[in-house]
C-alpha cells in the first residue's frame, strides 16, 4: 500500500514581520481500531467475534520505527467491542496511528490464554488442561500495517474500518449420536423393538501444549510498495500441522472420561442416557433427532486418535409382539443386554486424528434385530434292524 505525505510550501509576501504558517509533515492522526471475523468471514459462512460469544479480545502488537527500531507497542492489552460506535473495537486508551514504520498485530482470544505473548510472532499455551466448553482463538497475525483498512465489514456496520483481524478455531469439536436401524428383510410386521442406552464413555487427551509462530513474509518491508497482509500461524508439532496441539503424556492426570451422567448431566460435558424405539414395519427409530444426541457438541483438544481413545456402550433390547407402535403394557417376550467396546480409530469411517477447527460426529447404529427365529422341521428316519433268516420248518 503506497503512503503519499502532503507537504505544504508558501512563499509570503507581506509587509508585516508577524505572520507564521504552520506547516504539518503528516496527517495522519487516527486512532487504532480493528476490524474483527473469524475464520471464512470473508464468504456468508463466516461468523464474527461476536457470534461466537465474545465482545473482548488481546492484542500484542510491535511498532517497527526507521529511525527508533522496534518497540513493544501494545502490551497484551484488551480489545473491547464498543456498543454505542458501529464497527468499533478499540482498545480503553486510545492508540494513534505512528507518522512512519509500521506496526504487527498479534490477537488471541477465548476462554484460555496464552503462557507466553511477549515475543514478536510467538504464542504458547503450555499445559493446558481443555474442558468442554472451552474456546482457543487465535487472529492470523497482521503485518506491515499503518492505517485503518476496510476489510471484512462485518460487525454491523458496512462503513467500519481497522487492523484486519481474522480468527480461527485451534481446537476441535466433538459429538455422538445413536441411531437404531434395520434392513427391509428384517423388518417385522409383528414385532416393535426398545433399545435402552444403560451406559456410554469415551476417553481423551485433554492436556497439551500450543506452540504457535509467525513472521513477516516481506523480510525488508518497505512500507511505501510493500502491501499489508495477515499470515497464518505455524506450529512446533510438524508432525501432525492440522493437529498443532502436543498432548502430555497418556495418564489419569492428563485424560478426561467422556462418560453417561444419570444425576443433572450438563449439556455438552456429559453423556445422556436414552430410550429408542424401532416400530412395526421400520427400518430407522421413530424418535426425532434432539433424541438420538448422545454426547451434544463439545470442544476436545486435538490430538491424534491412539489404543486409547476407545470408545464403550451398553444397552438393553427389548423385543415385544405387537402390530401397532403403541405401548399398552405388552410384556417383552425377550430382554437382552449387550456391551460394545472398540477403539475410534478403528470404526469404518477411518478417522485417525482430530484437527483444529473442525467438528466430528460419531453415529452410533444399532441393529436391534439379530435376525428372524425360523424353524427347519424334520422326522429322524426308521432304523433297520437286520435279525438274519428265519425258516419255521428247520425249527
Amino acid at each position: 500500500m503506497k503512503k503519499f505525505f502532503v507537504l505544504a510550501a508558501a512563499a509570503l509576501v507581506a509587509l508585516t514581520a508577524c505572520t507564521k504558517v504552520d506547516t504539518p509533515v503528516s496527517s495522519n492522526n487516527k486512532k487504532i481500531s480493528f476490524e474483527v471475523a473469524s475464520y471464512m468471514a470473508q464468504t456468508k459462512a463466516g461468523t464474527s467475534l461476536i457470534d461466537e460469544g465474545y465482545q473482548t479480545f488481546n492484542t500484542n502488537a510491535w511498532y517497527h520505527s526507521p529511525s527508533d527500531g522496534t518497540q513493544y507497542f501494545m502490551q497484551n492489552i484488551n480489545i473491547d467491542w464498543n456498543d454505542a460506535i458501529a464497527n468499533q473495537w478499540a482498545p480503553d486508551a486510545d492508540y494513534f496511528w505512528p507518522k512512519t514504520g509500521y506496526v504487527n498485530f498479534y490477537s488471541y482470544a477465548g476462554t484460555q490464554t496464552p503462557t507466553t505473548v511477549n515475543t514478536e510472532g510467538s504464542l504458547v499455551y503450555t499445559d493446558k488442561v481443555i474442558v468442554y466448553n472451552d474456546n482457543v482463538l487465535v487472529a492470523d497475525a497482521a503485518y506491515g500495517y499503518n492505517a485503518n483498512l476496510k476489510t471484512y465489514q462485518k460487525d454491523n456496520s458496512a462503513t467500519g474500518e481497522g487492523v484486519p483481524t481474522l480468527f480461527r478455531h485451534y481446537l476441535a469439536k466433538l459429538a455422538f449420536n445413536v441411531k437404531l436401524a434395520t434392513t427391509d428383510a428384517k423388518k417385522t410386521s409383528t414385532n416393535r423393538f426398545k433399545v435402552e442406552i444403560l451406559d456410554a464413555s469415551v476417553k481423551v487427551s485433554n492436556k497439551g501444549t500450543l506452540t504457535l509462530s509467525s513472521s513477516d513474509p516481506e523480510t525488508d518491508r518497505d512500507v511505501t510498495s510493500d502491501t499489508p497482509t495477515y499470515q497464518p500461524w505455524t506450529n512446533a508439532n510438524t508432525a501432525n500441522a492440522n493437529v498443532a496441539w502436543v498432548p502430555a503424556t497418556w495418564g489419569e492426570a492428563t485424560i478426561e472420561t467422556i462418560k453417561v451422567v444419570t444425576d443433572s448431566p450438563v449439556e455438552g460435558q456429559d453423556m445422556f442416557q436414552r430410550t429408542l424405539n424401532l416400530g412395526v414395519n421400520k427400518t430407522a427409530q421413530t424418535e426425532t433427532d434432539n433424541n438420538l444426541v448422545l454426547l451434544a457438541s463439545r470442544t476436545v483438544m486435538p490430538q491424534v486418535l491412539t489404543d486409547n481413545q476407545v470408545f464403550y456402550i451398553k444397552y438393553k433390547v427389548y423385543a415385544y409382539h405387537d402390530t401397532d407402535d403403541t405401548d399398552n403394557g405388552e410384556t417383552p417376550y425377550s430382554v437382552e443386554t449387550l456391551e460394545f467396546s472398540k477403539p475410534l480409530k478403528t470404526f469404518a469411517s477411518a478417522i485417525t486424528e482430530w484437527d483444529k477447527n473442525t467438528k466430528y460426529i460419531y453415529n452410533v447404529i444399532i441393529d436391534p434385530i439379530a435376525s428372524k427365529i425360523t424353524f427347519d422341521p424334520a422326522v429322524e428316519a426308521w432304523a433297520d434292524t437286520v435279525t438274519g433268516d428265519f425258516n419255521p420248518w428247520l425249527n
